[in-house]
């Protein structure tokens, strides 16, 4: 009998903190989008690429560089030019985008830990109209940090 009440203790104990585990992460990638989010309206294109899986910033800053090192434009000139191709507008200045919001609505922990889906309500203004569009952002865990992975309007 003390057997059971202790293997039943142990389960209800195991699931506790798995659930506590999943509660963290769910917050942490909270976290993360916030962060992103405050980089992204400050414009500040660097510190918006750490909070993107290193894989793919690196590539991003890489391919920044050298473009900059041929062209000599900077970091913010270089994202007008992105802004304007992606568009297809004419952009003399970074305030045509202003204004992000992501509203985290869940969080989705995979049970491992390794990645999670936020799923979003994203409001953005774009050349003074507000747009608002569900998103799910992806993020994976490595190296003990949260990084987004992808993202998709949904």
């Amino acid at each position: 009998m003390a057997k059971k009440i202790v293997s039943v203790l142990l389960v209800v104990c195991m699931m506790f903190s798995l659930t506590a585990c999943s509660l963290i992460d769910s917050m942490k990638v909270k976290s993360l989008l916030g962060d992103f989010q405050e980089a992204c309206n400050l414009t500040d294109i660097n510190t918006a690429l750490t909070y993107i899986d290193p894989n793919v910033a690196d590539k991003i800053k890489l391919a920044a560089d050298i473009v900059g090192m041929f062209t000599n434009k900077t970091d913010e000139e270089l994202f007008l030019d992105l802004a304007a191709l992606l568009t297809r507008e004419s952009f003399n200045d970074v305030n045509f985008f202003t204004t992000l919001n992501i509203d985290v609505q869940e969080v989705i922990v995979a049970e491992d830990g390794s990645s999670a889906i936020a799923k979003t309500i994203v409001t953005y203004d774009l050349l003074g109209e507000q747009n608002i569009k569900e998103a799910e952002f992806s993020c994976i865990y490595y190296a003990e940090q949260w990084y987004i992975s992808s993202f998709t309007f949904v």
